[in-house]
């Protein structure tokens, strides 16, 4: 099922921008009154393999919208259903990246509050995109994805 209408998300701010302004927010408060958690040499070990693993997530999810000829831009309108790839396992796997890259650049900083600010970021992110995008594709894509929707959860 195909829709021709010009609907769009209605993201105004993508949640990469949310969870930079929740970082450098945490920031200031670590700045002001450090929580360190971790060893210096666990800190850089675990920071660089989450940042890792996020980036090459969000890599495969952007691999997958280019093979299906669609955006990744969730500020417009959505052309194909993308289910292949790591979409299989999390309908959201940019966001889980978002999120990876977020928590392992807060373990490498060493900030109870950094790790803390992804709370909000995340919880922004489901109410103010995800359900702004699958009510989208919902409407784009009716049974196909929900469907797709029934049989893969949104974040793991």
């Amino acid at each position: 099922m195909t829709d021709t209408s010009d609907t769009t998300p209605g993201i105004a701010v993508p949640p990469p921008i949310v969870y930079l302004a929740y970082f450098l927010a945490t920031l200031l408060i670590d700045w002001r009154r450090p929580a360190p958690l971790l060893s210096t040499p666990v800190q850089y070990i675990l920071g660089a393999l989450l940042i890792a693993g996020g980036l090459v997530l969000g890599a495969f999810a952007i691999r997958e919208f280019r093979r299906r000829g669609t955006k990744f831009d969730v500020r417009k309108k959505a052309t194909a259903l993308v289910t292949g790839g790591v979409f299989q396992y999390s309908r959201n796997p940019g966001y889980v990246g978002v999120t990876l890259v977020y928590l392992g650049a807060a373990v490498m900083v060493d900030s109870l509050w950094i790790m803390l600010g992804v709370l909000p970021s995340m919880h922004w992110t489901h109410r103010k995109a995800i359900k702004r995008e699958e009510a989208h594709l919902e409407e784009l894509f009716g049974d196909d994805y929900r469907a797709y929707k029934a049989r893969v959860r949104p974040w793991v």
